[in-house]
């Protein structure tokens, strides 16, 4: 327990003697903290100003080229047919358009279901006893097929058609599904047909089967492009397709390996003509290194890195031998030099600038320039060098016949190959370059082969069998399943295989829109038309067929949008008056001598009101007389006042009536912001002649 002498046992007040001993350190404490506080509040201060400070210099940097002042606007005489929005490289001139058909997505109301049926309804339960129906969903060019069966329910049905690239919904209220395409147009419609005839029983249970265009095109394009190809023809297509899918694989690789092996032989070449020996040996490791902090390198290129757990500074020297230095030997002798400054030596040696007589170029203090591009090539051709090497450690040896050639190629023996140097890097790249074309001659010929009958590939190769070479093989019995989808569809077209309708659904077709522009007609499965630099839309049809006569046209006319390019130069000055206007009250601010950050003793006795008073005079007058403060508002007003010279005339802001008011007539702390003669929102020009608009209007 702590012993306490008072004046009561000595005579002296020892607690008022040692407060008095020890106040002259609290006083610094205290001024060091109210220095902290004040120093925060400064950079808190610079913080918000460099934002706005940056904000203007984004916005200067939009404004400084001819095409954010090319811009235009546009009428409409009738805005229930059409919407225009003219961009920077629409035409001037009046347009007639006419809409005759707009954009539609294909749309399915099915039939009215059973009373009391749901979402998970089983498709037993409207009557279908089957487990083999299949429905086939065709969107675009994409077909998928799903399989059904009596104890599917309506919701997964529904899912299954959703993954099958439709919109699709089960409203149990109207107990009736409706399907639909995503996106406008003929080209995104969708075909929803049986696969086979059980497909089509469950369709007409689901109440989804009504005739429309796009199941009839689905069932006449297989009739059409597959009803002559047998079974076994068939199954010969897809292994064909297997085959050159395989061979593919290889000859793409092939290519790879000849395109890294040039690669790798030019980067040789690159590095090869710098230099060799043990220096350029050096200068690899050292140009290469991310962080030369704390190395050194002897005499004989060994580079040294302090071992964190033994304190001592080791290398590894050419024949794998650790060497090991103290600490005082590294840094108190005269046999080490720090990796940085031997880097910057062998940069002189080796990347020096040179004139045009071959001398080497030194800044006005002696110092020799280095030319950084060709360090920059250096480093990347041996990361070049060093990455292909390691993919040549991992590579396999390929194999494949071209015609009757059997080509074998191992990349790690090109690489050996261009190693040896017997080529140039150009006759290299020649060399195997032609061989390139010869392997991609091959790879067109596959490809030929794999566009032939598009829809004997899609789900008839199964992916990566072999995990080693990830080959593909034939999938033949969805060969067989898409045999069977044509032999039905063949009945259909030929009315052997009768469909029953289901009674109460409707089909609404996709259609593409088609408009018309000063008579040209433009079609487009969206309503939505970029022509001549023009957004058209079409929302509305102006008659069934195009009108000769353009009675019922619908009128547009583009023009220099004059008023947005006056307001976007109104909203820059805007923007810089703020900011300049807020430096100049900043550095004007008025003294804030005597105030200083309060103490937490201080700030007891004291309200929150005369706190809050107290620390806002502080900070209004932080920045008062800053010189970088000053700095930046010379920079700012000097680079406003400053022509520009065009065609052997200077042109200033004045030129275009853009002044500032002088000191004389502008309030305080506001001489520095710029006004624009005949601004109808500024009182001090608005009785002026507009020279910025009419000089827009003449040549904006």
């Amino acid at each position: 327990m702590p012993i306490r002498i008072t004046g009561l046992n000595s005579g002296l007040d020892t607690e008022a003697i040692i407060s008095a001993l020890v106040s002259s350190y609290n006083y610094k404490t205290q001024k060091y903290k109210k220095a902290q506080t004040k120093l925060s509040w400064k950079q808190d201060a610079w913080k918000e100003l460099n934002t706005k400070i940056y904000s203007l210099y984004t916005s200067v940097g939009n404004l400084r080229f001819s095409s954010a002042y090319n811009m235009k606007s546009c009428t409409v005489s009738d805005s229930t047919k059409i919407s225009v929005s003219a961009g920077s490289g629409s035409v001037n001139g009046s347009y007639s358009v006419q809409v005759t058909k707009l954009a539609k997505a294909g749309y399915l109301t099915g039939g009215r279901l059973n009373a009391g049926t749901t979402a998970s309804t089983t498709l037993e339960e409207l009557g279908y006893t089957d487990d083999s129906g299949k429905l086939s969903v065709k969107v675009g060019g994409k077909t998928t097929d799903i399989s059904v069966s009596k104890d599917s329910t309506i919701q997964e049905v529904v899912n299954k058609l959703k993954d099958a690239g439709v919109n699709a919904s089960y409203d149990e209220k109207n107990r009736r599904i409706f399907v639909s395409a995503k996106d406008t147009g003929v080209a995104n419609d969708f075909s929803l047909t049986g696969a086979n005839g059980s497909g089509t029983v469950a369709l007409t249970v689901l109440g989804l089967n009504v005739a429309s265009d796009a199941n009839t095109a689905e069932y006449q394009e297989l009739v059409d492009k597959y009803s002559n190809i047998s079974l076994d023809d068939m199954k010969t297509i897809v292994a064909n397709k297997v085959a050159a899918t395989n061979e593919n694989k290889s000859l793409k690789t092939i290519n790879s390996y000849y395109a890294d092996a040039i690669s790798y032989a030019k980067a040789v070449e690159g590095i090869k003509a710098v230099g060799t020996g043990a220096e350029v040996e050096l200068l690899k490791t050292l140009v290469s290194s991310t962080n030369l902090e704390d190395k050194y390198v002897d005499a004989d290129g060994n580079v040294y890195k302090k071992d964190k757990e033994s304190g001592l500074y080791t290398a590894i020297d050419k024949d794998g031998n650790k060497i090991e230095v103290s600490e005082d030997d590294i840094k108190n002798t005269d046999n080490y030099t720090a990796a940085s400054d031997k880097l910057k030596e062998l940069k002189e040696q080796y990347f020096a600038k040179k004139d045009e007589d071959g001398n080497v170029v030194k800044d006005d203090e002696g110092n020799i320039q280095i030319d950084e591009e060709a360090v920059t090539a250096f480093k990347n051709n041996l990361s070049t060098v060093k990455s292909i090497a390691e993919k040549a450690t991992t590579a396999s040896d390929m194999e494949v016949t071209l015609g009757e050639e059997i080509l074998k190629v191992s990349l790690q023996d090109l690489l050996d190959e261009a190693e040896e140097g017997s080529l140039t890097a150009e006759e290299y790249a020649t060399k195997y370059n032609a061989m390139v074309e010869k392997v991609t001659a091959e790879i067109s010929v596959n490809n030929a082969t794999l566009a032939e009958h598009p829809r004997l590939t899609a789900g008839m190769m199964k992916e990566v069998v072999d995990e080693e070479t990830g080959a593909v093989t034939a999938d033949y019995s969805a060969v067989e399943a898409f045999y069977a989808k044509v032999e039905y569809a063949k009945g259909v077209v030929d009315g052997t295989n009768p469909v029953e309708y289901s009674e109460g659904a409707n089909r609404v077709n996709g259609c593409d829109a088609t408009i018309y522009v000063n008579g040209a007609e433009y079609t487009g499965d969206s309503n939505i038309f970029n022509i001549n630099g023009m957004t058209i839309t079409a929302t509305g049809v102006t008659g069934a067929v195009y009108d000769p006569t353009e009675t019922n046209a619908v009128s547009t006319t583009v023009n220099t949008d004059v008023q947005g390019i006056y307001d976007k130069v109104k909203d820059f000055l805007t923007q810089y008056n703020s900011l300049i206007n807020e430096m100049t009250s900043l550095y004007n601010a008025a003294s804030a001598k005597g105030y200083e950050p309060l103490s937490d003793e201080e700030r007891d006795a004291m309200s929150d009101t005369e706190i809050e008073k107290w620390e806002e005079k502080i900070k209004a007058s932080l920045l008062r007389r800053d010189d970088t403060l000053s700095g930046l508002i010379s920079s700012m007003t000097n680079a406003m006042a400053k022509g520009v010279n065009i065609g052997g005339k200077n042109y200033y802001l004045s030129t275009f009536g853009i002044k500032t008011l002088g000191y004389m007539n502008a309030p305080k702390n506001e001489h520095n912001a710029y006004h624009i003669d005949g601004d109808e929102d500024d009182v001090n020009t608005s009785g002026k002649a507009d020279k910025l608009m009419a000089a827009i209007a003449d040549d904006p």
